[in-house]
């Protein structure tokens, strides 16, 4: 029986993509290129100015369907800094 592409073990994904998260149009090039999975950066790779729409992308990508996207990972503030308690993250309905 076959592995569906987003269920396979985190151990089998051998090349990541991480892209910043205010480039929205490199998420689904991600899949062109044969990467495993793509790591939509949320944190050093976004200016302060930028944490909310970048936040948004990430999110209207991730509500996708698993089948067409690759398998992802978001990389977040930590959440001891202020914009990683940050509380003003977009709605997702």
């Amino acid at each position: 029986m076959a592995v569906h592409k987003s269920r396979r073990s985190i151990l089998s994904l051998k090349s990541w993509l991480f892209t910043p998260a205010t480039k929205a149009d490199r998420f689904g090039r991600a899949a062109e290129v044969h990467a495993d999975a793509l790591i939509i950066d949320l944190e050093d790779a976004v200016a302060l100015s930028d944490k909310q729409k970048a936040r948004t992308a990430a999110l209207q990508y991730l509500e996708q369907p698993a089948g067409s996207r690759l398998p992802g990972a978001l990389q977040i503030d930590a959440p001891t800094t202020r914009t990683g308690i940050d509380k003003t993250w977009p709605s997702s309905g």
